[in-house]
Order: C-alpha cells, then structure tokens, then sequence
C-alpha cells in the first residue's frame, strides 16, 4: 500500500468515510458540487502524473521491488550522528530565536505564547532553525531502516529523545498537528522498512489501533488544555466551536453529554472533537468554494510561505508588509482538506501542481522500494500527505514546507551514503 499512490489515495478516503460513519453527528453544513468536482479532478491529475511517471522509468526500475531482504546494512553511524547534530543545532537556534530574538515564553499561557509569535517578525535566525530542526525525525528513522540499528540501545534511546524534541516544543503552543505527523511518520517508516509497505499485519494492526486511541486522548487533552486557556470548555466546543459550525453532535451525543453517566461523557468528549476536526475539512472547503465576496488567488505564497519569507530577510523585508492570510483564506485557523489551499494559490491550475506532484512521487516511491535511504524520509512524508489529503493540507498547515525543505537537504547529504544504487531512469542521468 505505501509504495501505491492509488492505494495511498483510496486509503485516506475510506479513512475519512469511516470517521463520518462512526461518529455521531449531523451534519447542518452543505457540500458543493463545484467544490467536490474540483478535489475529483485534482485527484485524477495526481494519479496521471504518477502513471506518467512510472511510465517513465527504465524497464528494470519498473519491475518493482528485489528480490534480496531490504534495509539489513549495518548503521551508517556518520550519517546518523551528523543528523543528530545538526538537528540539535536547529532545535538550539529556534529556542534562542523565540526566547530571545522574539521574547516568546514558554511557561506562560498557550494562546500568549502563540500570539506572541504571531505578532513578531520572522528572524534570519528562525529561518535558517525551521530548515534545520526537523532534522531531529532523521536519527530513528535511520535506525528503522538499518539491520542493526534498533539492537543498539542507547543510539535508540538518543534517537527517540531528539525525534520527540519538535513535537514536546510544540506542545508549549498546544498544537496538534505536528504530534500527527510526527507518529504519522513514524508509523510510515516502520511500514516501509519492516512490512515491505505493507501496513495490514495483525500485529502491527493492533499496535497501530492502540496508538489511534492513545493519539486520541491526547490530542483531546490538548485541545482541552487549550479551550481552557481561553475560558473554554471541551464540552461546550462540540456545539460552538469553528468545526462545530457544520457539524453538530446527534441526539444520543447530545444527551449523553448533558446527562450521560461519567463514562459516557469522557467517551463523547474523546470521539466528538477528533471525529468532527477530522471530518470538518470537507465542509469547510465547500463553504471557500462559495463565498460570497469572490476569491483572491495567493499564487503560491500559501504552499511556499517559507520561501517567499526567507526572499523577503534576504531581498526586501517589505515584502511581507501588505501579506494577510485572512485575505485569501475565506476562514483561517480550520481544515479544508488539502485541496482548500491548493485552490486559494493555484485556482484551476491546481490539477496541474497535482500531476507534478504524482510524477515525483511515484519517482521517490521507486527509489524507496529499492533501497534508497536518501529519499526514504521525503518518501515516508509524502505518504502522509496524501493519505491525509482529504482532511487537512500537511503542507501548508504546521511544520510541512519545513519538514520537505529538511528532509530533501538530508537527500542531498545522505546519497554518497545511499545503501542501493538508485534506479536509472530513462533520460535522466543519476
């Protein structure tokens, strides 16, 4: 499944199907048919320039995946100890950025902290720290992929200690996102290095569902934790909160967080708020595609914010003076799947930065089946983002650019130290 962009696809909207079917709301939203008519040709295109890509690989590229065991080499101990190092060092410039360059505080109230940052100009050094500290998921994820890796104990150790370090400096902002991707990640590598790609194994079935749960309660506490740094309550979110706004809670929910039993109660304020925000994005993106005031096109500063912010310290700092999201972004802070953005910086040209993107994935996705462990972090990345493409856009929202500027940087100095040679392409020189 995770070296099949089609499967990947399918798989995130069954995903999504079944969120809508087990959780009990009504839906008081509607959908658009213009909008829904967008995401199917964008979905199409995207499969096009995958089936295009793979028709553009040399005859023995496309016979898949060898037939020797995969990712057994000993651990490259170099390549592992320089992104343990250089994440370190990110994560070292973003503290002393928000710390002392924008004055944030991360013992203080959540939502001050994110407004802190909000309302502060973006310092060359935070700049060049978002490019580097994701290098922190890199340690474990070289330790998947080795044969030996995960026998050494205290490199393991290590390995989990900085892959954690992002998400708990996350958790100061009380943010979600970057916790999903991470384990998403994680859950990928695994799938990828150690199932072959594929995820339905009874074993790691049962591990996977007991992680949902856990990802569950603790995104739930999150998002307690941050309502309730601005006056709020859980309970009170499912009905009046941003996703709530086509989305409410069905009779039986309703009544058993009024006057359900205890259990009842936690139970309804674990699945409303993580099924509702999983499923919003549909609704949301219906509701951009018929706004009454008309769309202004943001012509790619949404999807290459980073870049356009780090042309803005280099060239001319105000670039950035007239740039509100707000403008573009008919409602800003809520999911609209991955297609939402798309449509704000690209209109109907989107279908064709979605064939751009299945070609290259479906290049990365050979490179990875054979062995490349340059790619395999890019590769496992890009899985997410379509998988999750119905729910929210993990390019744009929380630390994606990064994560795709970090983990190309880490290609580029990973390949001397490529374990397989990479596929050979028809008219490409590698």
């Amino acid at each position: 499944m995770f070296f099949s962009l089609t499967k990947l696809a399918i798989g995130g909207i069954v995903a999504w199907c079944f969120f809508w079917l087990i959780t009990p709301v009504d839906v008081v939203g509607h959908v658009a048919p213009g909008a829904m008519i967008y995401i199917v040709v964008c979905y199409i295109f995207l499969l096009l320039g995958a089936l295009y890509g793979h028709r553009h690989l040399a005859p023995t590229a496309q016979g898949g995946e060898p037939d020797g065991p995969l990712w057994q080499e000993p651990l490259r101990l170099r390549l592992f100890l320089g992104s343990v190092t250089i994440g370190l060092f990110g994560m070292a410039m973003r503290l002393f950025d928000r710390l002392y360059l924008r004055g944030a505080q991360y013992g203080g109230n959540a939502l001050e902290f994110r407004d802190s940052l909000a309302n502060s100009d973006v310092s060359t050094v935070g700049a060049i720290a978002s490019a580097l500290y994701p290098f922190c998921l890199l340690p474990l994820l070289i330790l998947l992929a080795s044969g030996d890796g995960l026998k050494r104990r205290g490199l393991l150790i290590l390995a989990i200690v900085v892959f954690c370090l992002p998400m708990a400096e996350s958790l100061f902002q009380l943010s979600r996102s970057f916790l999903i991707m991470t384990m998403g990640l994680a859950f990928a590598t695994i799938v990828i290095t150690h199932y072959r790609g594929n995820p339905f194994n009874r074993k790691l079935l049962s591990i996977a569902i007991g992680g949902l749960v856990v990802i569950a309660f603790l995104s739930t506490a999150i998002f307690s934790a941050r309502l309730e740094a601005g006056a709020g309550h859980l309970s009170d979110s499912v009905f009046d909160s941003v996703y709530a706004d086509y989305l409410q809670p069905n009779n039986r929910a309703r009544e058993a967080i009024n006057s359900g039993s205890e259990t009842e109660v936690i139970y309804y304020n674990a699945i409303l708020p993580n099924g509702m925000y999983y499923m919003s994005g549909v609704y949301e993106v219906s509701v951009l595609w018929d706004r009454p005031d008309g769309q202004r096109f943001a012509y790619g500063q949404l999807l290459f914010l980073p870049f356009v912010r780090g042309l803005a310290l280099v060239v001319d700092r105000d670039m950035m003076t007239g740039f509100d999201i707000q403008n573009y972004v008919y409602r800003d802070g809520v999911f609209q799947t991955f297609f939402g953005p798309l449509w704000v910086d690209f209109g109907w040209f989107g279908p064709l930065f979605m064939a751009l993107f299945g070609f290259l994935f479906q290049r990365l996705a050979v490179a990875v089946r054979q062995g490349s462990i340059a790619w395999l972090p890019l590769y496992a990345f890009l899985s997410i983002v379509v998988f999750f493409m119905p729910v929210v856009n993990l390019l744009v929202s929380g630390f994606g650019m990064f994560c795709v500027i970090a983990f190309a940087l880490f290609a580029f100095y990973a390949r001397p130290a490529r374990r397989k040679p990479e596929p050979q392409l028809v008219g490409v020189a590698t």
